[in-house]
């Protein structure tokens, strides 16, 4: 690596990136107040980036770094830090543990097969036991650059010492869950009655933590988390992560491991509603950028659009391991980017004399294409196919056996879930979700779905068998707090079993009032310690004149009040929403 080969963007408000330009611009990002990561690069004896972060006190210490920074020969680039957020739609729901293992509806066909097989519809359309039965991804390196990886049964004979980046151990620590589902997607252990498979049928995970519990990192930190995965035998680095700020140490990170011959895989986005921004590192130079797609092969709504999108992958309600040990749900081109990381390491496998360019473009080629012919914004080259990537990158074909007949292909199903409430309902109101379960001919099935939920913000769920009649189950709830539900088919004879997206109940409290003579009796249920506003009507204005803090379902007085219009405003807690109430009247 050169000086003249690292990024040295500047101009418009994001500033100057690299060495050219005042100090005030490198510091346009910097936070106004309070203290201010400053970060330097230099180049390795093996023209690696090597990263060095100052915590300066204030943006004045910051200013003194950044001119000192610029003023070193050694220093080919400074910045302020950015944050990076793991790329996923929504909080993975965990799958009920008596699911996994062989409750009701859900169990192993029989010794060896996995016990979640049937609800992972990606495997089944990305051909995986067809790609298995040619190549498996054993002896390649998957680094998971991420939240950590948590050490779940179906995953620790995968698990390589890796690295946490926040504390300095081994990686194997996941406080977030989002990094142990990504590895999951790649490598969890195929045929060993346990949970999932992960679609490399082989691969070795390095994990690399540099996302906290909430999925933030650093990008310096996210720099050098890859380049210590191309130090330590990654042949793939998968990044389901990303942010609209191309960050120079990332991009000089991600420069650094493709000249290596690394296959760079990144999550291409989830913000396509929210003015579908550019995203990086996936827009960067070199990156596999992943795009999402559903069981239909259609465009995830939320999965990101543009010229950089590489390939697309699975990435709606995909089911992996998780943090606690058991499984879930999640959602988002994080979970399509490990599919496709997953892919690389098998085209590898099939022909290792292939470089990462004839790697990538073994990958792009052989994908399916599914919108206008050729490569376009919203799909890349298409839907990955590992089948046909590693019938092609293997250098020469394998003489066919002659093929056992074969099994009657199970029918896959859909199972969706909607409910009757289309705004916030009042507490202990009558729900009714209704669950549809159809082949996908549109065959309307007849038998048990369980519906699952768990109230906000908890993480809890729990699950219930639900008779579906011709295509349609019906069941009751009466939510006193928010709640999240989503409901699995677990498949029957002839039949693969499916999950439904999950649907949000969204919960007000009853607030009940009587008014009277400078009196005002109320009532908040259930009561979640809100802090309720009392207003009055003041020069043709709501004014709080007192506050009442709620902590239980019983009736709470308030006297000596002036006669006048008033009214209560109920906060939004994390499992209720907010309510403001009518006018009352006090004499």
């Amino acid at each position: 690596m050169t000086r003249d080969a690292l990024p040295t963007r500047s101009g418009g408000g994001r500033g100057t990136l690299g060495l050219s330009g005042p100090v005030a611009d490198v510091l346009a990002r910097a936070p106004a107040r309070g203290p201010v990561r400053v970060v330097a690069l230099k180049v390795g004896r093996r023209g690696e980036p090597v990263i060095r972060v100052t915590h300066a006190a204030d943006r004045a210490a910051a200013a003194a770094t950044v001119a000192n920074d610029r003023r070193s020969p050694d220093v080919v680039a400074v910045a302020v830090d950015t944050l990076v957020r793991a790329a996923d739609v929504f909080a993975p729901i965990p799958v009920p543990r008596s699911a996994v293992a062989g409750g009701t509806g859900m169990r192993a066909a029989a010794v060896g097969t996995d016990t979640l097989r049937s609800v992972q519809w990606a495997l089944d359309r990305l051909h995986a036991e067809q790609t298995w039965a040619l190549r498996t991804a054993a002896g390649r390196t998957v680094a998971v650059v991420d939240t950590g990886v948590a050490n779940p049964p179906d995953l620790a004979v995968r698990l390589l010492p890796g690295i946490d980046l926040l504390d300095g151990s081994e990686g194997r620590f996941d406080p977030n869950g989002h990094g142990t589902h990504v590895a999951g997607i790649v490598a969890a252990v195929a045929g060993n009655a346990l949970g999932v498979a992960g679609l490399s049928g082989g691969a070795q995970v390095l994990p690399v933590r540099v996302l906290d519990a909430d999925g933030y990192g650093w990008g310096s930190d996210i720099a050098d988390g890859i380049v210590w995965a191309v130090n330590h035998g990654a042949s793939v680095v998968n990044l389901s992560l990303g942010g609209s700020y191309p960050d120079p140490f990332i991009e000089s990170a991600g420069r650094y491991a493709t000249d290596a011959g690394v296959v760079v895989v990144a999550a291409a986005g989830n913000e396509r509603a929210d003015g579908n921004p550019v995203t990086y590192p996936a827009a960067f130079p070199g990156v596999v950028a992943v795009a999402a797609s559903d069981p239909d092969d259609r465009s995830a709504p939320w999965s990101e659009t543009g010229s950089y999108v590489s390939v697309t992958a699975p990435g709606v309600g995909i089911v992996s391991t998780y943090n606690d040990g058991g499984y879930a749900n999640g959602s988002g081109t994080s979970m399509a980017a490990p599919y496709a990381a997953a892919e690389a390491a098998l085209v590898q496998a099939a022909n290792p004399g292939l470089d990462r360019a004839g790697v990538v473009a073994t990958m792009m080629s052989t994908a399916v294409d599914l919108g206008p012919t050729g490569h376009d914004d919203e799909f890349g080259t298409g839907l990955i196919d590992p089948l046909a990537a590693v019938r092609a990158a293997l250098p020469s074909p394998p003489a066919p056996a002659p093929p056992p007949p074969p099994p009657p292909a199970p029918v896959a199903t859909r199972t969706t879930l909607s409910s009757s409430a289309r705004a916030p309902v009042r507490a202990g109101s009558t729900v009714v979700l209704t669950i549809g379960v159809r082949t996908a001919t549109g065959a309307r099935v007849t038998g048990t779905a369980r519906l699952c939920t768990r109230r906000l913000p908890a993480r809890a769920t729990s699950c219930r068998g639900v008779a579906v009649r011709g295509g349609v189950g019906r069941i009751a709830l009466r939510p006193q707090l928010g709640t999240v539900a989503y409901a699995a088919y677990a498949g029957a004879t002839g039949l693969r079993g499916s999950v439904s997206s999950p649907v949000t109940i969204r919960v007000l409290p009853v607030v009940r009032t009587k008014g009277g003579v400078r009196v005002l009796h109320l009532s908040v249920g259930p009561a979640q310690r809100q802090r309720v506003a009392v207003q009055r009507v003041v020069s043709r204005r709501w004014r709080t004149v007192a506050a009442v803090t709620v902590t239980r379902h019983t009736d709470i007085v308030l006297r000596r009040l002036r006669a006048g219009s008033y009214r209560l405003v109920v906060p939004a807690t994390a499992e209720l929403s907010g309510v403001t109430t009518g006018v009352i009247r006090i004499r």
